[in-house]
C-alpha cells in the first residue's frame, strides 16, 4: 500500500542520514590519525637526523 511504501521510505531515508553522519565521523577521525601519524614521522625524521649528524661527528 502507498502507507506501508511512504513508511519504508522515512525510514531508509533516516536510515542514510544516520549513515552519512557516522561516515562523516569516520572520515574526521581519520583525519585526526593520519596527522597525528605524519607528526610522529616527521618527530623521528629529525630524531634520524639528529642520530646522523652526532655519528659522523664522532
Amino acid at each position: 500500500s502507498l502507507a506501508a511504501l511512504r513508511a519504508e521510505k522515512e525510514r531508509l531515508t533516516q536510515s542514510i542520514s544516520k549513515k552519512d553522519a557516522e561516515l562523516s565521523t569516520l572520515m574526521k577521525e581519520a583525519q585526526l590519525k593520519e596527522c597525528s601519524l605524519q607528526q610522529d614521522r616527521d618527530k623521528t625524521i629529525k630524531e634520524l637526523g639528529e642520530l646522523q649528524s652526532k655519528l659522523k661527528e664522532k
